[in-house]
């Protein structure tokens, strides 16, 4: 297989599986079906579950070691002198790197329980910090002794190659960078400029799909949080939100163009097509729309790595718009997170930069409406990319946010129970019949692909 690309091991099972009836049917010869399996590896899938799962294996019981060793420290540590006490936490930590270290990169003898060793090391590291801090006696903020953990992680997921080490400091820093932000809400945040600067091209050089997807959560989450405690505010929470959505999506579709990466794309556009809908959602409802203060802000410090996402998305989304246009399979969903983003942007934007009167003491109507305008757009776009891309998901995903949205406003607002039974019967029969239909027009692209 090239390098340059990543086959998932569905599709290597798939096609194993169908290479077979190509033969019996008289499609390939003996040579053809040894030439794709060597292309793709074939052979090696059964050997690749058995490593992935005894590799699971040894990191679950290392975490466990560690747990153990922790406890057992702990439970003894006022009878124990200081001297010993730095030789044995120190002792263990070092024990595992350079054992795992041997059996991973230098014998290759047990790579899998090498790098389990190393993990387990990184673990024993974290609890370090925290009984060397109790040693002597520092009092420091919490957070400083998770940040050290997350550069020794690191450091040990670049120096070695290690997916989970590269896990565990994105987990370990967004939790201290929690600690942080509760304890400085209205200071600048330098978190999301070294998430992206730090893991992100961890997982680039690793073409680490799983890395990738943390990085995005803790890059977009830590704006968001930024945003809602330094403002006080939902709706500033809301913007950084929609910022966040049109970012990520553009970044998708990006990457969609670029082959070596092209795997990071449906991830990207997931968790933008999440938060997109997820906001819309959540600004339909009147009672949040009409408590939203746009005129009590009084720290701004959230806007700047909230402009900065869309100044960024605002690049990304230009750069990629005529190859998004001529996508069939992903045109309309692009179109309806581009609408339904700029609906929640421009009716918060327009609301805060409107000057406070009587005459506007509604306005949050208008909010209401956009909302729900962006909630539509969005159903939309799902449905109709599901038909160019025949794909079940989008359908479903799109049928069923257009079903939440209309139970949730019935529920909302005060209507009859006949009315109410008349809706939800008409709401069930439709979802019955476009299922069908969809099923339909999926066996009648099956028959022409055919």
């Amino acid at each position: 297989m090239k390098k340059n690309f990543r086959i998932s091991n569905h599709f290597r099972e798939q096609l194993k599986q169908e290479i077979q009836s190509w033969q019996t049917d008289g499609i390939i010869n003996q040579e053809q079906l040894a030439t794709i399996s060597q292309k793709y590896q074939l052979d090696r899938l059964s050997r690749e579950r058995k490593n992935y799962l005894l590799f699971a294996i040894y990191v679950i019981g290392a975490a466990l070691i560690g747990a153990g060793v922790i406890s057992f420290v702990a439970a003894h540590w006022d009878k124990i002198h200081p001297v010993p006490k730095i030789v044995l936490i120190a002792g263990c930590m070092f024990t595992c790197h350079i054992l795992g270290f041997y059996l991973w990169k230098i014998s290759g003898k047990s790579p899998r329980l090498g790098h389990a060793l190393i993990v387990l090391g990184t673990l024993i590291f974290g609890a370090n910090i925290g009984l060397l801090a109790q040693i002597f006696h520092i009092k420091e903020n919490f957070y400083n002794g998770l940040f050290a953990w997350t550069i020794g992680a690191i450091i040990m997921a670049y120096a070695l190659e290690s997916l989970p080490n590269a896990v565990t400091a994105i987990i370990i820093s967004f939790i201290g960078f929690c600690w942080w932000i509760g304890d400085n809400p209205h200071a600048f945040c330098y978190y999301p400029i070294v998430t992206a600067a730090i893991f992100l091209p961890f997982a680039y050089l690793r073409r680490s799909v799983l890395t990738f997807i943390f990085s995005l959560l803790a890059l977009g989450v830590s704006i968001m949080v930024c945003a809602i405690i330094d403002a006080e505010e939902l709706w500033a929470f809301s913007l950084a939100t929609a910022g966040i959505g049109l970012l990520f999506f553009a970044w998708g579709l990006l990457s969609e163009r670029t082959d070596g990466f092209k795997f990071f794309a449906v991830p990207a556009m997931v968790i933008a097509t999440i938060l997109t809908a997820m906001i819309a959602y959540i600004s339909s409802f009147k009672e949040i729309a009409r408590e939203s203060n746009f005129d009590r802000i009084g720290n701004w410090m959230w806007t700047i790595p909230v402009t900065a996402c869309y100044i960024i998305a605002t690049i990304l989304w230009v750069s990629v718009f005529k190859s998004m246009l001529s996508n069939r399979r992903l045109r309309w969903m692009a179109i309806s997170i581009l609408v339904s983003a700029t609906l929640v942007f421009l009716e918060l934007v327009v609301r805060a930069l409107w000057p406070s009167s009587d005459r506007i003491y509604n306005f949050y109507f208008y909010i209401v409406i956009a909302s729900n305008l962006a909630c539509l757009v969005l159903c939309i776009g799902l449905i109709a990319s599901s038909f160019f891309a025949e794909n079940r998901g989008l359908f479903w995903a799109g049928i069923l946010f257009a079903a939440l949205i209309i139970i949730t406003r019935f529920f909302e607002y005060e209507t009859g129970l006949l009315l109410k039974a008349a809706v939800f019967t008409a709401c069930g029969i439709g979802l019955i019949l476009a299922g069908v239909d969809f099923e339909n027009y999926l066996k009648k692209r099956r028959l022409i692909n055919e």
